[in-house]
């Protein structure tokens, strides 16, 4: 998206209002209950093998999935095991920096029982 509005900025000039404005790279470490049956075999149901399929789909997942896996948080039942953590800051109604961005954080687990960080983004629509 921020890519996107630096066109729009070089195209119509700086004074162009975009929203959102600004986006907030946040994160939070949790224990989700069950997390090991998003991508555990299934196995036998009612007396019928699903063998052959837990391979195919665990051969799949190994060469598809990321190591970052998007997965929707109300789905899955959570308890927060730290506080919430902002990681970066990005002006969407400003020039893209130049350069390459990272961040590195330590994110702190106040509760046992950790088993993700969930990340999300909040976008503030204008100054209020």
């Amino acid at each position: 998206f921020w890519y996107i509005a630096d066109k729009l900025r070089a195209r119509y000039g700086p004074k162009i209002k975009i929203l959102p404005q600004e986006g907030v790279l946040c994160a939070m470490p949790v224990k989700f209950d069950h997390l090991w049956k998003i991508s555990a075999p299934v196995g036998s149901v009612e007396s019928f093998d699903l063998y052959e399929f837990d391979n195919i789909c665990q051969r799949a997942r190994s060469a598809t999935d990321a190591i970052v896996e998007p997965q929707p948080l109300w789905e899955y039942p959570s308890v927060c095991t730290g506080d919430v953590l902002t990681l970066a800051t990005f002006r969407i109604d400003q020039p893209i920096p130049d350069g390459h961005l990272s961040f590195t954080a330590r994110i702190p687990l106040l509760k046992k029982g950790t088993n993700a960080v969930v990340f999300w983004m909040d976008w503030k629509l204008s100054d209020f």
